[in-house]
């Protein structure tokens, strides 16, 4: 078989893990063929389901010249040459940090599952390697040793990485949001690729770095 490598993103059903002491598991934590997507999100994530196994499939059934590796990351944050206004960046997958820098708590769990995008690309990169990952290789990216890092973490990290813009109101970093918090296996990507993930000052500047600039702050 040629050396190859094709890369996919996924974004992974997770409604069946409840326990944030169970790693959460690629291969065994699909929901049942019968379900059926109640909101945009559900729907946006049973396709990428529907996307994986397909092309699962088609690997062991195919036997192509070229190794599939799926490379699966959690709520990615961090810069973008993408973001032109800090508007964008107020709607964009950066939200869930700024509206923390903000003090903006929404009424339900809000998910920890939190990676730098930097991070995500070294591993789509590192992931071209045919002498570090085998075929049909699943590689999860989340922060933290896979557990993500708690909302109220992140508003003590805002606090210490931007005292002056907290202390003029820019910046109102509030505790107090509740967490969606699970366990992910991210063994893959560090034994296979020999790499750790950044931490939440990391991603805090990354993001709030080119938020504040954007603003003119």
């Amino acid at each position: 078989m040629a050396q190859d490598v094709s890369l996919t993103n996924a974004t992974r059903h997770e409604s069946s893990v409840t326990d944030e002491q169970k790693a959460y598991d690629v291969k065994t934590s699909l929901p049942p063929e019968t379900a059926e997507a109640v909101s945009e999100f559900e729907a946006l994530t049973n396709s990428k389901i529907i996307a994986y196994e397909t092309a699962v499939n088609f690997a062991k059934e195919r036997k192509p010249s070229f190794d599939l590796v799926h490379v699966l990351p959690g709520l990615m944050q961090g810069a973008s040459e993408l973001h032109e206004t800090a508007e964008e960046m107020e709607q964009g997958f950066n939200k869930a940090t700024i509206d923390t820098a903000l003090g903006k708590i929404i009424g339900m769990p809000k998910r920890t599952a939190q990676i730098l995008q930097q991070d995500v690309a070294r591993v789509h990169v590192l992931a071209l390697d045919h002498k570090l990952v085998r075929n049909l290789d699943n590689l999860v990216v989340v922060a933290n040793d896979g557990r993500g890092i708690p909302w109220d973490e992140m508003v003590e990290t805002i606090k210490r990485c931007y005292p002056k813009e907290v202390e003029d109101g820019i910046l109102r970093p509030t505790k107090g949001q509740q967490n969606s918090t699970k366990r992910y296996d991210v063994r893959s990507a560090h034994q296979a690729l020999g790499v750790g993930f950044s931490d939440a000052v990391c991603i805090v500047r990354s993001v709030m770095d080119q938020y504040l600039q954007l603003r003119g702050k």
